[in-house]
């Protein structure tokens, strides 16, 4: 007689290899790949192998009061950040959009430091 397997609780997902967990990544935006690291202790890496980058910033779609625009920003502005700061792995492509309110000296740093 077969063995029923109870299947709940299992996370078959954290067992693949991490080369296809940043392939299956690459499929999210930035942002939202970078939100997968507090799922787990193994997930808290894994966007820094993500050979997609793509950080977007527009002003028009900022829906917040005029005093959070700011916060907005520096939000954004963290975000590049931290995903360049840990990067890992190569970047296939890299894009970056964002308003006049982003410092151009940043900028200019963001590009110079996006992994080859």
């Amino acid at each position: 007689m077969a063995k029923k397997v109870n299947m709940k609780g299992v996370d078959s997902i954290s067992g693949l290899p991490d080369s296809i967990l940043s392939h299956i990544l690459s499929f999210l935006s930035t942002e939202e790949a970078v939100q997968t690291s507090v799922l787990s202790k193994r997930w808290r890496y894994l966007f820094t192998l993500v050979s997609n980058l793509n950080f977007e910033f527009d002003e028009k779609h900022i829906h917040w009061r005029k005093r959070h625009k700011s916060s907005t920003v520096r939000t954004f502005m963290c975000l590049v950040d931290r995903v360049l700061f840990f990067h890992a792995g190569n970047v296939d492509k890299f894009h970056l959009k964002c308003g006049k309110r982003v410092d151009s000296d940043r900028i200019y740093g963001w590009i110079s430091a996006a992994p080859t």
